[in-house]
């Protein structure tokens, strides 16, 4: 005798979209809670290889060439920035 086993398409949809939102909420994502004071901010990056080189495009606007800081320690690259906003009073 066989068991008929209903197919449901979508059935693990739910889950998936709780592990994301938990993902998004815990601490875990940058080590930031929800109490910081930080934002994060991830700018675009087109990251391309040429025959002699490999070329990382960083859009930063509002950051000035002073205020960047870029690392390769450990094989990992670190483009760390901070843009500086004026506070507008009145």
């Amino acid at each position: 005798m066989n068991t008929v086993v209903r197919y449901e398409p979508f059935r693990g949809i739910s889950t998936l979209h709780d592990q994301v939102n938990r993902l998004f909420n815990e601490t875990l994502f940058l080590g930031q809670g929800e109490d910081s004071a930080i934002t994060t901010w991830a700018p675009s990056v087109d990251i391309y290889e040429t025959p002699n080189e490999l070329v990382v495009k960083a859009d930063l606007p509002d950051v000035e060439e002073k205020d960047i800081d870029i690392r390769v320690e450990n094989n990992l690259l670190t483009i760390r920035g901070e843009r500086k906003f004026e506070e507008n009073c009145g």
